[in-house]
């Protein structure tokens, strides 16, 4: 399968201290992979290299597309409208209003249209922000912890709209994940991070029912799968 993204030797230091070290990772076109892992493990930061926010201190990160879509764990809401918000994104402004609409109405935020975008709750922001991602098709996705502010009723919205966006365009996707119960939902492939490094990789079920590895074993072990 043909790679959408290409990591090597990738490092990247705060402060002196080495917070991701990878020395290679591909992601396949067309593969739905979760990113799991404690607090601090590096998650966020490999995805925001990945979608070029920031850069690695060595080595280097090949995304191979320009059509991504990201959206960070705390999204930003402008002052204007929830429907203007999410036009933003849309690149052909011509009928960018009846997309983004349509993209609320996926997400349960199309009563909200109208109100002022800054105005929302935590949760109907992840969800404001996501109708963004919804709007276009792109190749390749990157959320980081999308529901984590939603309720179940939203997070469920949210997963249902982004199965549909997989199989209408067909995209890369990559996420982040406090719940492995969710990565067990959605992702074909679980990339399970540890202190910065890489400590599991696999197909979901084998990663998430039966990792290799000690620490694997005990961090799944706080957490039901269903």
């Amino acid at each position: 399968m043909a790679p959408i993204a290409e990591i090597r030797n990738l490092k990247v230091r705060y402060g002196g201290r080495t917070v991701l070290d990878i020395p290679e990772l591909t992601l396949e076109k067309g593969v739905r992979y979760a990113l799991i892992g404690p607090n601090g493990s590096g998650k966020t930061t490999l995805l925001r290299i990945l979608a070029g926010v920031i850069k690695p201190g060595e080595g280097n990160a090949k995304v191979l597309t320009n059509s991504i879509g990201y959206m960070p764990q705390k999204p930003y809401a402008f002052g204007f409208s929830v429907s203007r918000n999410v036009e933003l994104a849309i690149r052909n402004k011509e009928g960018a209003n009846a997309q983004a609409l349509e993209a609320l109405e996926k997400v349960g935020l199309s009563s909200m249209a109208a109100r002022k975008g800054d105005r929302l709750s935590g949760g109907e922001t992840q969800r404001m922000a996501f109708a963004r991602i919804l709007a276009e098709p792109r190749e390749l996705i990157l959320l980081d912890e999308p529901t984590a502010a939603a309720d179940i009723e939203g997070s469920v919205r949210m997963e249902l709209a982004l199965f549909e966006y997989i199989r209408d365009t067909g995209c890369s996707f990559l996420f982040s994940t406090h719940m492995p119960s969710q990565a067990a939902a959605i992702a074909q492939k679980i990339i399970m991070m540890e202190g910065g490094r890489i400590s599991e990789l696999g197909d979901s079920e084998q990663v998430l029912y039966n990792p290799s590895s000690e620490s694997a074993r005990l961090f799944l072990s706080h957490w039901r799968l269903a």
